[in-house]
Order: C-alpha cells, then structure tokens, then sequence
C-alpha cells in the first residue's frame, strides 16, 4: 500500500486508523511490545501544539495519538516518577533525584523492569510531499520538558533539504498541559507508568526501521537517529545508555545507528552506534545532567575511534547554552507557541547578576556545528569515514578554564568568532546564580575601538580574516560550505564599524 492511498483511507474513515506495527524484541530481557496504533489528528498546522509549517521546503506535516504496550522501569528521577512535573531548579539533580539512583545503575547493566503498562502518546512527524524525495534517514527528537523542540527548531532547514523525515515524541509530564490545552484532541492521552517512554520511543523506532505496509513510511527506514539539546539531550543519553540494547532488529541489529546529544555530557557505556555531539562552553562539564567527577572524567575519553566505541564532541567557546539560533528565512515557519526570542532575559540577567554596562548579548553561530554534526554523524554510519577530532577547551589541573590574551577560552574548536575575534564571551557563572534561566546565557563584551584597529587596522581586512578562518574550518572539514557562508554573511552586518 503506498502512504498516498492510505492518506486516502484515513480521510474516509475518520479520525481513528490502525496501523499495527512490530515493537520491541524479546533480547536481553526485555519484553515484546503489543503491536502500535495510530490515529490521526486532523489540521496538525491550524490545532496542533508545537506544529512547524515545513511546506516551503516540500514537506507536509501529520500528527498522531499512538498506542502501545510495553516493558516499564525503575523511574530514575522525580520526574520519572511522577512525583513533580517541574523539580526544584535551586537543586542539582543529582542532589534531588538521589533517591532513584537506583533506576540507572552505574555500571550501564540493565535497568531493573518493572512489569508492563499501555500507554498512549502523540507523535509529530514530518515528511516529503513528494515521499520519491524521502533520504532513508529518520530523525527522532523528543520534546523538551518546556515543550520546545529544540534541535529542529535549529537544523530543520538542513534535515529537510536532504529529504530526512523527522518524528517529535511527546513526554508523559506535558500531557496535562496538553490536555489543558484541548480535552478534545489530546484527551486520550495516557501514561500511567512514565517509564513506559522509554517504550514508547523503542517501538517507534523498531516500527519505522522495520517497515510495514501500514507504516509511516512507505519503505522502511535505513538509519534511524535519535537527537536533543539541554534536557532532551539527557533523554538521548539515558536512551543510548539503558535501552539501546534492548532496541533490535530481528536479526539482533540496532535499531538506532547514531545519537546526537547535544549540548550536554553524560559518561556512557560502549554501544555499537555513533555518538556525535556538540558542547557549547556553558555545558564542556554537564548542565541538566549535573556537574559530576564522573562526567567531567569521561569529557576527556569522549573522543574514540574504536569499532565498539565511536564517538566524536565538538567544545565550542565562546558559544553558550541559550539562547540557540533563530528561524529564518528559507526555514520552517515556527509554531505561534515558539518564542522567538526573550528580550527581557538578557536584561533581566544583566541587572541581577551585575554584569558590565557595557556587556551585550551573546549571537553566536551555532547553526553551522549542529548541522554539521548530523552530516559527520550520516558519513560515519553510512560510508564509515571517521569524523575529525577537535581539541578540547584547555583546562588546568583543576578544571579551570584558561583564557587567551582576549579573555575568551583557550583550545576547543574555534569558531571565526573566536579565532578573528571582536568581543570577549564571558558565560554565566552557574555556581553564583540565583535566576534560573540566567544558567544558560552570558554576554560578551565590544572590544574598543582602538583595540580593533590595532589588531584588524580596518573593517574590510577584519572581514577578510573573517571569511579566511571560516573557510579554514570548512577545508579541515569541520564545518559544511553552508554553515560557513551563512556565518560570512551574518558577520557583514553584525561586524563592527572601525
């Protein structure tokens, strides 16, 4: 059946279409999921939440309520465990979520089961109008805690031009809101054992890879990845860690080729998939997933090469937690719930944390490292050619950042911003904060008019430097042509006037 008469099939039947579609394997334990069923959402674009409008890249959008039933855990956390939807942020999490170590044992065994629950989720999923057009590839995003959707809301240009389908899975803590939202829509929706997301995202996953004659997809997948930035990058982490073996193909293959978690760290075992990631300087040593001995030890072997342990980090100074990178022209149209921006942060953050009167806002670019994780991840799985390896922000003996003569950071992979640089980046200090949502931002600071003429002598040959070093980055194939003629373009009208 191709998808194009089943859309036709959904449209003369109603609301309500099944599609029974395999789950889990019955490997390590775990226990095979009951067969998925989806039913549609009418007008994703005009009712849904969180909806982007992809049309202008030639992609249409759906949205789904899922149904499945599958193996539950030990909850890891608070949250996990349904006791608070938003934790106490003046805590770090391993300090409030203690109690349910246990949930994920440090040796990576195999995470205590604790029986079996159905479940109903929802599920935003882009694809190619033309599904000729459609990569093989799938992205699978969890939503963030907030709600957002963060490493679309960066990427999705990139992802979508090379024809990759995308898949948003929606988290058990966000039901309530969505059913707030509309009792109409989202009523169905139910998660009574939370942990039943990890299962949730198995069989997606394992259905997609698999392929049916109901799926999604009209072939199956070829390579399946999962991906998130700051709290969703926590979720990627626990995934590769605890799930990823239980997640197998008939013939015992993985399901996930590669995880990008971005912005975070977390140690992880060996698992027969790539692991790429990009760390900005506010989260070189963990952010959501806690400050740790153990993290900041594993930061230092993230980089490996070996068949059972491929995994490459990117550290990038200067760049910060938040705020990421806008949509823009040629992108996806946001959803109206996505804030473009939060003017008042800044300010908000400048007066309490006392910062320069003379500090501004931090614009680093990095749509260009994000992106080109997902095409260092594509290579290494597909065609097996090992991405490059960047050193690490230096540190000295007591993990304390070393600066350069300009005050940024020494060491890491350096942006033009950086290495041709105009402003000192100075992120927030976590330790000192009292504003929660200052942890994630910082500013930088104008060097002075005389500083740039003694270091550029004039706008027109900073801007030389400037293109130079981005072209640098991309001859050592760092970055892709894309990211850095959109970073040379940018420069032009944000470079100061000498």
């Amino acid at each position: 059946m191709h998808i194009h008469s089943r859309r036709t099939f959904i449209a003369s039947a109603g609301a309500a279409v099944a599609g029974f579609l395999t789950g889990l394997k019955a490997i390590e334990g775990q226990i095979t999921g009951d067969s998925l069923k989806f039913v549609s959402l009418p007008d994703p674009l005009a009712k849904g939440s969180m909806v982007w409008d992809p049309s202008s890249l030639g992609y249409v959008v759906e949205e789904y309520l899922v149904s499945g039933n599958g193996p539950t855990f030990a909850p890891s956390s608070a949250v996990e465990a349904g006791i608070r939807d938003r934790p106490d942020t003046t805590q770090n999490w391993g300090t409030r979520d203690q109690a349910y170590a246990g949930g994920l044992p440090a040796d990576f065994s195999a995470r205590p089961q604790t029986g079996t629950a159905a479940y109903t989720t929802r599920i935003i999923f882009y694809r190619p109008r033309d599904i000729r057009k459609f990569s093989g590839n799938v992205i699978l995003e969890p939503m963030h805690s907030s709600g957002h959707i963060e490493v679309f809301s960066v990427a999705n240009r990139f992802l979508l031009t090379r024809g990759d389908a995308v898949v948003h899975v929606e988290l058990p803590g966000r039901f309530n809101a969505l059913k707030k939202l509309s009792s109409d829509r989202y009523g169905a929706l139910n998660m009574p054992d939370r942990t039943s997301f990890w299962t949730s995202v198995s069989q997606l996953a394992t259905a997609m890879k698999a392929g049916s004659t109901n799926s999604l997809l009209p072939r199956p997948a070829r390579h399946m990845y999962l991906t998130g930035y700051s709290g969703s990058a926590d979720t990627v982490y626990i995934f590769l860690s605890y799930h990823h073996r239980l997640t197998r193909m008939a013939d015992g293959s993985p399901v996930f080729d590669g995880y990008l978690p971005m912005s975070h760290i977390r140690p992880a075992p060996p698992v027969d998939a790539v692991i790429v990631s990009a760390a900005t300087q506010s989260d070189m040593f963990g952010a959501t997933s806690g400050d740790s001995a153990a993290s900041r030890a594993f930061r230092r072997l993230y980089n490996s090469d070996l068949p059972s342990a491929r995994r490459r980090r990117y550290e990038v100074p200067g760049a910060f937690h938040g705020p990421l990178e806008r949509a823009e022209p040629g992108m996806a149209i946001p959803s109206q719930e996505v804030k473009q921006e939060d003017a008042g942060l800044f300010a908000t953050c400048a007066t309490s944390q006392k910062w320069p009167s003379e500090a501004e806002p931090n614009n680093f670019p990095n749509r260009a490292i994000i992106e080109a994780c997902f095409y260092h991840a594509s290579r290494w799985v597909e065609k097996g050619i090992v991405p490059p390896t960047a050193p690490l922000i230096e540190t000295d003996a007591n993990d304390i950042i070393l600066t350069d003569e300009n005050g940024n950071a020494r060491g890491g992979l350096r942006f033009p911003d950086i290495s041709v640089p105009t402003d000192t980046f100075t992120p927030a200090t976590r330790g000192e904060l009292t504003i929660n949502s200052c942890r994630s931002t910082g500013y930088k600071l104008p060097f002075s008019r005389e500083k740039l003429v003694a270091l550029y002598g004039s706008r027109e040959h900073y801007l030389s430097l400037y293109d130079a070093a981005a072209e640098k980055l991309v001859a050592e194939g760092f970055i892709l042509p894309e990211g850095a003629a959109q970073m040379t373009s940018d420069r032009r009208w944000l470079a100061p006037v000498f």
